[in-house]
């Protein structure tokens, strides 16, 4: 009951909600279904559903029953007064018949983040699960483990969380002989063994962050022309590293693992999901990459995205 809730907006107003699944549908009233917006000549009306005023600005609703499928519904709140957007939104976890409080990718465990998928596979709570991702004799555990660096590393890769970044210079210059194609830039540095994917943020220099330098990444080198290290001998580099702490993970990051997971195990375990599973694993991989990617940064330092967040 009143999973749905409004606080603080301006009292005494005519307030509807409107609730989207993670494929972007919409849910039609009527028919207790998810539909493409508009669909059947469907008028936006027909995905309100009204809302309580409780007093004092706050308002609340009951997310409907009829939806029985677990996992993450979003909903838009739309203020009679104001036809030109919502005014403001919520994320709900639904289990099939209540909210969840506690959300999936909470628990910062490999094992967990793999039980998470697989429930998200079997659409209903503790129906499939591990109790570890190191057991050999698990056949749907050792199936996760073989997914689960995967999926991390393809997440590493699109979302480039700012926890990932390291900023470091790449020792000595190397003779060039061997790289005909780095004939053209003056220096050549062996990329950090942990670069993920070869990845650099940006050429920099220790004594200002705001500074960046033309720079070619070739295989596991970096070509440049600028030694832009304090002591004029390396070249400081902000990169992406090959994160394997999981408790360094946001959990935005987490759940978008689950979902690759779940994803990649749907041919194996329900085929039927695999579609659905792929839409999951984009909403949430999209969901990391607003929240944690190191480019939500500003340029004027490593840490100013902070600045940025939340406000």
């Amino acid at each position: 009951m009143n999973e749905m809730r409004v606080n603080g907006y301006v009292a005494s107003r005519t307030m509807t909600a409107r609730i989207t699944n993670v494929a972007g549908q919409f849910y039609h009233v009527a028919s207790e279904t998810f539909e493409t917006f508009g669909a059947g000549s469907h008028a936006a009306s027909s995905y309100a559903i009204a809302m309580t005023d409780v007093g004092g600005g706050s308002y609340r609703g009951d997310f409907p029953t009829a939806i029985t499928t677990r996992g993450w519904y979003f909903v838009e709140y739309w203020d009679s007064a104001i036809t030109t957007q919502a005014v403001i939104h919520q994320s709900i976890y639904w289990s099939g018949t209540a909210e969840e409080t506690t959300i999936p990718g909470d628990d910062a465990t490999i094992t967990a983040m793999c039980n998470d998928a697989l429930l998200l596979l079997s659409g209903a709570i503790e129906t499939q699960s591990i109790t570890s991702i190191d057991d050999a004799n698990d056949p749907v555990a050792v199936k996760c483990a073989a997914q689960y660096p995967k999926a991390v590393g393809k997440l590493l890769s699109i979302v480039q969380p700012h926890y990932a970044m390291k900023f470091d210079d790449c020792g000595d210059p190397l003779e060039d002989d061997d790289l005909p194609e780095a004939s053209d830039w003056t220096y050549v540095f062996s990329l950090p063994d942990d670069c993920h994917e070869n990845i650099v943020g940006y050429q920099t220099d220790a004594a200002n962050r705001k500074a960046r330098y033309n720079h070619k990444v070739m295989g596991s080198y970096l070509l440049t022309d600028v030694r832009s290290d304090m002591d004029g001998d390396s070249a400081y580099i902000y990169y992406l590293f090959a994160l394997s702490d999981v408790t360094a993970m946001s959990q935005a990051f987490r759940w978008a693992v689950s979902c690759e997971i779940a994803y990649r195990l749907s041919g194996a375990l329900d085929p039927k999901k695999t579609l659905e599973m792929r839409e999951l694993a984009i909403a949430a991989r999209d969901a990391a990459a607003i929240a944690d990617s190191w480019r939500c940064q500003a340029e004027e330092g490593e840490y100013s995205w902070i600045s940025h967040r939340g406000g």
